[in-house]
């Protein structure tokens, strides 16, 4: 070989990211490149006259020797090779070689081995390993996209979740294979978001490959590399029909129980005017009558020697007067007549009046607009609400004084009181044993309307009933 290729040559070994080695027949190391100091910790020269047998791991040594011997023996180039090397620190680095062996110029038969370290990609390889079999155990769908949307990995479950094999699924768009006809547009535009970097979560319709379509949980986010450079786009997902069908199950018997309740309301109310009218006119006209039979037997008892009878037949009178009353008042309060007479706004400030005599708590009326537009059930249905609220008032607030409001701006009804008393507090908001409030607010869902209440310690509370018109 002449000098100036010699040159060449060595200069190429020396200078290869490679570890070069030139070993003899029985293994002592002759040569070692100068990247052993990068790939092992050793100086260029500090293993030259050792036997490499000795710094290969106990349990690769017999492995590597009969492929050494094999070559030496009939010359064959080695096919790759891996070993463990212990490096200067007394670690151990994984090596894959492959050799060659020629005759030197001293006429000695000798092996050039090329290593490659590759610890850091075995580390990487049983990473991925481990990482792509925690991904197959994950009971989600989860799809691993390019920028373009081409699928780059698919973990088992999505597999059985949509029904294409994996290797089947690779390379094709996302797009094509899993959204619904009627969300492809959506998912397209999900997919715009993502490429600008942008996380999606959300409810999509998707396909399986037989064609059929389920509701999905679908969380989405882009996927940046080291030097947090967008490089694809990741998806998980999981088939919800299951709870899609146990939720409209249980609305289904929401409004079955709601009608139901609707129903029960309207016979409690179509029973309380049925028992008002009967208590007015037949115990009512009953009692007119019985004070009149009395008024006629004071007219026939003589005035003289008779005045016990008389003040008992007073007192006797004076006694069904009171009756009367109190069959007015149990009438009104069954079914107050002007309600059905007079309207919902008179009714509404009767039952202020009447709560403002009794209780002692004075009612503010700051606005009541007397047109009000409602169907005969709704208005009984904010009647009762209101009354409820003024009975919680009277047991709870410690109130000294209630506003009300109602209006009908634009269609739907709007009452509102508030009291200045102690003020709710949101564990009582909550309390699913308030009968009081379940009740105040299934009569307002019956009529496709909500109640709302709000309050502060010391500052009182607010309901705000709102209720659709007509």
């Amino acid at each position: 070989m002449s000098k100036r290729r010699e040159d060449r040559f060595r200069a190429l070994i020396e200078n290869s990211s490679d570890l070069i080695t030139i070993l003899g027949a029985d293994g002592t190391l002759k040569y070692e490149s100068p990247s052993v100091t990068r790939i092992l910790g050793y100086q260029p020269d500090e293993l030259v006259g050792k036997n490499t047998f000795d710094f290969i791991h106990a349990d690769d040594v017999a492995r590597v020797r009969e492929v050494f011997a094999r070559t030496f023996e009939q010359g064959e180039i080695t096919q790759k090779l891996t070993y463990r090397f212990r490096h200067h620190n007394d670690s151990w680095r994984i090596l894959e070689s492959i050799g060659n062996t020629f005759v030197d110029e001293s006429g000695e038969l000798v092996r050039v081995i090329n290593s490659r370290d590759i610890t850091e990609r075995r580390r990487l390889d049983r990473a991925v390993k481990f990482h792509t079999h925690l991904l197959d155990t994950v009971e989600q769908a989860i799809v691993a996209t390019d920028l373009g949307g081409n699928i780059t990995y698919w973990n088992k479950f999505a597999e059985r979740l949509y029904g294409w094999p994996a290797a089947e699924a690779a390379g094709c768009n996302v797009l094509e294979i899993i959204p619904a006809e009627t969300t492809r547009e959506q998912a397209s535009e999900i997919l715009s978001l993502l490429q600008e970097g942008m996380s999606w979560s959300g409810e999509l319709l998707l396909r399986r490959k037989d064609g059929t379509v389920f509701p999905a949980i679908v969380a989405n986010s882009p996927i940046y590399d080291d030097e947090r450079t967008l490089v694809g786009l990741v998806g998980i997902s999981f088939d919800i029909t299951e709870r899609k069908q146990a939720e409209d199950q249980l609305k289904s018997s929401n409004e079955k129980l709601r009608a139901l309740s609707a129903r029960l309301q309207s016979v409690r109310e179509e029973e309380s005017i049925r028992i008002a009218r009967e208590i007015h006119d037949e115990l009512g006209g009953a009692l007119t009558g019985l004070k009149m039979d009395l008024s006629f037997l004071g007219k026939r008892l003589p005035e003289s020697g008779t005045e016990a009878a008389h003040q008992q037949l007073k007192a006797m009178a004076e006694f069904i007067d009171e009756t009367i009353q109190k069959v007015r008042n149990i009438s009104t309060e069954l079914r107050p007549s002007m309600l059905d007479d007079l309207g919902l706004a008179a009714a509404i400030d009767w039952q202020a009046g009447e709560f403002q005599r009794r209780m002692e708590i004075e009612c503010k009326i700051t606005s009541l607009q007397e047109e009000i537009t409602l169907s005969p059930e709704k208005a009984t249905a904010v009647f009762r609400i209101f009354q409820e609220i003024l009975t919680n008032v009277a047991r709870h607030a410690r109130a000294t004084s209630v506003e009300i409001s109602m209006e009908q701006p634009d269609g739907d009804l709007i009452l509102k009181v508030s009291d200045n008393g102690r003020g709710i507090k949101g564990n009582e908001i909550a309390d699913t044993k308030s009968l009081g409030l379940l009740g105040m607010r299934e009569r307002a869902l019956v009529c496709g309307g909500q109640v709302e209440i709000t309050g502060a310690e010391g500052r009182g509370t607010t309901v705000t009933v709102s209720i659709p018109g007509a």
